[in-house]
Parts: structure tokens; sequence; C-alpha cells
């Protein structure tokens, strides 16, 4: 969908919406020096990009139209033909290592949730959800019930990795 004119901000925050539900487990580019547009739960959502180009969760914030030149039709410092363009040609970051670094912030003691974490968030599935049952031992029931109880440090992880959910 290529897209011209003046941009108005409900719009921009909605074509950001369009674009990463149609590449789940990325971020969009969105304004120069380092910033993308995300989902979480729904909403889009900002956040830097840090050096080594990971997605900086931390530091996470809610669009504000103050920052939106809805004279021009661009965000701020930006200007009305880059804004289209990061639209019409999307440039997007894939969440993977980002996921990898949620996973890492998991208890280190606990290799199972881990490992079950990390195949969530490679898109196996098959044998660890305990709606499906079919455990493999007790170490992979464990894992199943903890993904099923939905602690925030595992919705995160899934979420990154475009799940909505783990149950």
């Amino acid at each position: 969908m290529v897209a011209n004119g003046l941009l108005k901000y409900d719009e921009a925050i909605e074509h950001y919406r369009r674009l990463l539900l149609a590449n789940p487990g990325k971020a969009l580019v969105i304004c120069e020096g380092g910033n993308v547009a995300m989902l979480e739960e729904g909403g889009v959502f900002g956040a830097p990009i840090r050096n080594d180009g990971t997605v900086e969760l931390d530091g996470q914030y809610d669009f504000d139209i103050s920052a939106f030149d809805t004279e021009q039709g661009c965000w701020d410092g930006e200007t009305p033909e880059l804004s289209w363009e990061r639209i019409n040609n999307p440039t997007f970051i894939d969440l993977s290592a980002t996921v990898a670094e949620a996973i890492a912030e998991l208890d280190e003691n606990d290799a199972t949730r881990k490992a079950i974490a990390a195949a969530y968030a490679a898109g196996y599935t098959h044998g660890v959800s305990a709606a499906e049952g079919g455990y493999v031992g007790d170490a992979d029931q464990e894992a199943a019930e903890w993904i099923d109880g939905g602690s925030p440090e595992l919705e995160e992880v899934l979420q990154l990795a475009g799940f909505t959910s783990a149950k």
C-alpha cells in the first residue's frame, strides 16, 4: 500500500499496527536516531534501538502526539517524505536477539524454564504445552505448568517472539 499526502498522527500509529501485525516478532524502524514501533498486548509502543541493534525494552514508551508535527505530518526532526518512506518501504528489526536477551534474564538456575522459553521463542510448541499433554517427563510437565502459569517474564519473552500468550 503506497500512501502519501499529509500523514496524521492516528494514521501513523495505525499504519505501524498494520505493518507489525503482518510481521510478528519484529519491530518497525520509525525514526532517525534509532527508534522502533512494536506491538505489546495489542498496543503500539515505541522503544529505542541500542548500539548493538537490539531493542531496549526497558526504554519502552507510549507515543505522544506532542512529538508529532501535525502541520507537516511527520515526527519532530523528520520530514514528511521520510515518514511515508518508513511506512511504504518499512525496515524491520528481528526481535530474536532481544528475545534471547530476555531469556538470559530468566532465573539462571532454572535451565528447564530457559529451554522451554527458548523453544517457544523459536516456534517449537509441540509437547510442551500442558493443554496438549504428552509430557516427555517430569521436567517437561513442570516447565509446561510454568508456561501455563504465565509469569510476566515468560509472557514478555513470548510476546517478543510473536505469540500473544503462553496459554
